[in-house]
């Protein structure tokens, strides 16, 4: 059943919702609504812990958005658990951030870099880092996405920066 349903989603998406299958984000809040111990569960563990069953187009762009049933989520919820207890948090001090902003249109985009000094960047071990500025401003930033990075300056010299879950070490010269 081809076609779109408004702007929202193909008629097919429609179709796998009405058949019990559910969006990352959705099965991921469902699977939090099942106990604690699935409380950090988010949309990107569901995405690389369990086959998605099919994929259908959603917004007026024609993404490609990937549905998983709820028996495969619910038989992947041990190896989900183990790795919420396994996750951990780390605070690192004094970093300076790095990252990119865009603004503008989708047809006319602008970039600025932005570059942050002496902030607080906390990482609880999911995809994304919590940046804590002098000021007090908090910024969720993703730790995969291009043109970010922090720099941490460890006790012993080194500068250490962390870009997509990689820790690069340097030597203050």
């Amino acid at each position: 059943m081809s076609g779109y349903s408004g702007y929202s989603k193909s008629n097919n998406a429609i179709n796998a919702e009405y058949r019990g299958l559910m969006t990352g984000s959705n099965a991921a809040k469902w699977l939090r609504a099942q106990g604690k111990r699935y409380k950090g569960t988010t949309a990107t563990l569901i995405k690389e812990c369990v086959p998605f069953a099919e994929w259908h187009h959603t917004s007026k762009m024609y993404n490609k958005t990937k549905y998983y049933d709820l028996v495969e989520v619910f038989s992947h919820r041990k190896l989900i658990s183990d790795i919420l207890k396994n996750q951990q948090s780390h605070l690192y001090p004094r970093c300076n951030v790095r990252y990119l902003h865009w603004e503008g249109t989708k047809s006319h985009p602008i970039c600025k870099e932005i570059k942050l000094q002496n902030c607080i960047v906390l990482d609880k071990g999911g995809a994304t880092v919590t940046i804590i500025t002098p000021d007090d401003q908090r910024l969720i930033k993703n730790k995969t996405t291009n043109g970010f990075y922090f720099e941490v300056a460890s006790s012993t010299g080194e500068i250490l920066v962390q870009k997509s879950n990689q820790t690069i070490k340097f030597s203050e010269a």
